[in-house]
């Protein structure tokens, strides 16, 4: 028997750069499991099986990606 527990969730982590200017981006997301917006930090899965976690935050943090 292995010792071995396999994931069944998603690791999500939010990206901030450093910036002498003090701002936060956030988005606001239709989330139908609560029929409301909600505010958050931008998130998303890496799409690809070859995506760096660099190149999914380039793509999440794009303006032409703004829903």
């Amino acid at each position: 028997m292995s010792n071995c527990v396999k994931s069944v969730g998603v690791d999500i982590i939010a990206i901030l750069e450093s910036s002498p200017v003090k701002q936060i981006i956030l988005t606001s997301q239709f989330r139908p499991p609560l029929d409301a917006y909600c505010v958050e930090f931008p998130a998303g899965l890496i799409t690809e099986m070859d995506e760096t976690p660099e190149s999914a935050a380039m793509r999440e943090l794009s303006v032409s990606n703004s829903s």
